[in-house]
């Protein structure tokens, strides 16, 4: 049985930063803006099953890698 994922901060930056290089430097439409979405879509059905107090926290991180947000903006263990 595989272990639930866990949406924690670590996760946030992680998808905001992949997010953010998706939409900086991808090489193609594909890239920019379609992975990003489908990154989204992903990450909302396995963070509603396993922790639904995450999303908002899911969709603060997507948003501020598509509009290419950088810096600190979450801290360690705020959820």
């Amino acid at each position: 049985m595989a272990a639930e994922p866990d949406f924690n901060w670590k996760t946030f930056y992680h998808l905001r930063n992949v997010i953010y290089l998706d939409r900086k430097y991808g090489e193609n439409i594909l890239v920019r803006y379609l992975r990003p979405m489908r990154t989204l879509i992903i990450l909302t059905y396995q963070c509603l099953k396993y922790k639904p107090s995450g999303f908002r926290y899911l969709l603060k991180a997507f948003w501020e890698g598509y509009t290419l947000k950088r810096g600190k903006t979450v801290k360690p263990g705020e959820f």
